[in-house]
């Protein structure tokens, strides 16, 4: 009766009044280490009719004794209770265990597959050819015929697959990949493959989350070579959708990643600031990002288009009529940067104005109402004062972000929906 999937390095069996089948499974898959689920009626069995029958000795054995083979919540909770202490004594993790339920009473079995069904990925079965009672009762002894179950997980799968997706779709990358992650490790070799790949998948946008650009395109290709040949094997639309999505992404974080991101890197600031307020109602932290991306878009214009760096502005690089407010105010005054401007948001804005720059024409544009917005944010809890950043103001803030910076919403980078 040798099974197909090699020996197990330990099984637990419920074991009740018919030792034979609990032999005849043992023998088959030989596992070095063995746990007897018994009720105190089954455990002396455990020698003379079971340990004592086997053509191999396992190198060790234990039990756990339920006190009542009738009652499923006292089976239930010795085993949750004790299997994991006996899988830590044997340094074996219980997903390499096989659990088999052919013995005990129903009750017991029933308690064994509840017990294990998220940590055990192997089940066994002890069938025959021959039973009493016309076929109605147990195995004839020498008639069993092991069955090795097909993996639950596998099915098990897609309910943790929607719960992963909806994780995801909330913004919750991390715990949609350790999801994920909890399936990969359960479903049979065949299936392992996709879940490796949306466990890749969800670290990597998660990375993207946190601005780790170089890192999330490094897990987003590694996602691909999964899920593209996935997509391709099952050609549904939906998933092909997903993996050219991701390939999109991927190249993207590497424009963003790369020394000249250039406008890649504001667009993916306001986008990291609508999850914020989408997602997680953070309007505080949406709005903090909001204003850094407008900071960070007229510090590239005036690098790029005029050669100045906001943070060390040499003096000469100020127009006349900005010199008399701008010296005294921005002016750094210990350290290297000694005598040079340092400027922030407003003032990069006025610089740029009067260099007549195209970004200082749509910020003119809109001046006023940024102002009154600043102010407002400039009173919440973050920045100087102690309330919280509403939805309206990070509405406006983020409409006149993106006129002020030439974007529209739809040219955001959006993470994709994962499939159900």
């Amino acid at each position: 009766m040798e099974g197909p999937f090699g020996k197990p390095k330990a099984m637990i069996l419920s074991v009740g009044g018919t030792a034979a089948p609990i032999v005849a499974s043992l023998n088959a898959q030989q596992p070095a280490l063995v746990c007897f689920f018994v009720s105190p009626e089954s455990r002396p069995r455990i020698k003379e009719e079971i340990l004592d029958k086997l053509a191999y000795q396992p190198a060790h054995h234990d039990w756990i004794e339920t006190p009542s083979a009738e009652d499923l919540l006292a089976c239930y909770r010795t085993l949750v209770r004790e299997l994991p202490r006996l899988a830590d004594k044997w340094k074996v993790p219980l997903a390499d265990f096989v659990a088999d339920y052919t013995g005990g009473t129903k009750t017991m079995s029933v308690a064994l597959a509840l017990a294990t069904l998220q940590d055990v990925g192997r089940y066994t079965y002890v069938g025959g050819t021959e039973r009493t009672k016309d076929g109605l009762g147990i195995v004839v002894d020498g008639k069993e015929r092991m069955l090795h179950q097909t993996n639950p997980w596998d099915a098990l799968a897609v309910s943790a697959r929607q719960r992963a997706s909806l994780l995801f779709a909330r913004g919750r990358y991390e715990a949609a990949a350790d999801e994920f992650k909890n399936v990969a490790d359960r479903v049979s070799p065949g299936e392992k493959a996709v879940y490796q790949g949306l466990e890749a998948l969800a670290r990597g946008y998660a990375e993207w989350d946190r601005f780790a650009h170089g890192r999330a395109q490094e897990l987003l290709s590694k996602s691909l070579r999964s899920l593209d040949p996935f997509a391709v094997g099952v050609g549904d639309e939906t998933w092909s959708r997903l993996v050219e999505v991701v390939r999109r992404h991927a190249g993207l974080l590497r424009d963003i990643a790369g020394d000249d991101g250039g406008l890649s890197r504001v667009m993916d600031l306001i986008a990291n600031a609508r999850r914020r307020g989408d997602l997680e109602a953070r309007y505080d932290d949406a709005v903090a990002r909001l204003y850094s991306a407008l900071e960070m878009t007229a510090r590239m214009r005036l690098a790029a288009g005029h050669g100045i760096v906001t943070s060390n502005v040499r003096p000469e690089q100020i127009p006349e009529a900005l010199r008399p407010d701008f010296w005294p105010r921005y002016m750094v005054m210990e350290g290297e940067k000694r005598g040079n401007l340092r400027l922030p948001l407003h003032a990069a804005y006025r610089l740029l104005v009067e260099l007549k720059d195209e970004l200082a024409t749509r910020f003119l544009v809109y001046e006023k109402e940024i102002g009154a917005l600043l102010d407002s944010r400039n009173k919440s809890i973050l920045a100087h004062g102690g309330q919280p950043v509403s939805e309206d103001l990070f509405r406006r803030f983020l409409r006149l972000v993106l006129e002020v910076v030439g974007l529209r919403e739809e040219d955001l980078p959006e993470f994709p929906r994962l499939p159900w």
